[in-house]
């Protein structure tokens, strides 16, 4: 596989999970739709990190993990929103703490954090 099919490959994958976020939103899967915005991130990123190191990403889900080994320039807002997007992975995942995370997802909470993916997603794409 080339950089450039590597690059696409997870370019391609993380396009695909925002669409998922897109359609989770609609039927209010909500904390479905949490994990998609982080796995959209996690993707993202991993394209950067193989543009940008030339190397295939580390097997990892930590998305501040990722963006430093990169050198992503962020905000430390921007960097204290990618910490909380990575916990939508965990939480999401287990369900001893989905229940909190679903009592969370409010409306007003989800187009906090599903505007923040977006933004985050944009902005590393242009990178």
């Amino acid at each position: 596989m080339t950089q450039n099919d590597l690059v696409s490959f997870w370019e391609d994958g993380a396009k695909e999970a925002w669409k998922t976020v897109q359609a989770l939103l609609v039927s209010k899967r909500n904390l479905h739709a949490l994990f998609f915005c982080h796995l959209t991130l996690e993707k993202i990123l991993k394209a950067k990190y193989a543009k940008v190191l030339d190397a295939p990403p580390p097997p990892t889900h930590h998305l501040v993990s990722l963006g430093k080994q990169i050198h992503l320039e962020l905000s430390d807002e921007q960097w204290g929103q990618l910490t909380q997007i990575m916990q939508f992975n965990i939480s999401a995942r287990y369900e001893d703490v989905k229940d909190t995370l679903f009592k969370k997802a409010t409306a007003e909470y989800m187009k906090e954090w599903v505007g923040a993916t977006e933004s985050l997603f944009i902005l590393i794409q242009l990178l």
